[in-house]
């Protein structure tokens, strides 16, 4: 079985993402959480969990539809 970090939600969540979000940068920076382009913001945004959408990111780069482009910041393909 191939598992990684945040495979379940990519599968789950990963779609949508990627439609919603795509082209976009997430910041998992605390101090933008709440602003928009932050976890927290863009989570409810997508009705999701900040923790969801977090795993669903890091899935996402794993199976290539997200990169991590700094230590803090996702861009959605």
């Amino acid at each position: 079985m191939n598992w990684y970090f945040g495979k379940e939600e990519s599968e789950m969540y990963g779609d949508m993402i990627q439609k919603n979000l795509s082209g976009h940068t997430i910041s998992k920076r605390k101090d933008r959480a709440k602003d928009v382009g932050g976890l927290i913001y863009e989570a409810s945004r997508l009705g999701l969990d900040m923790f969801d959408l977090l795993r669903a990111l890091e899935g996402m780069c794993y199976d290539g539809r997200c990169s991590e482009i700094d230590d803090s910041t996702y861009l959605v393909r």
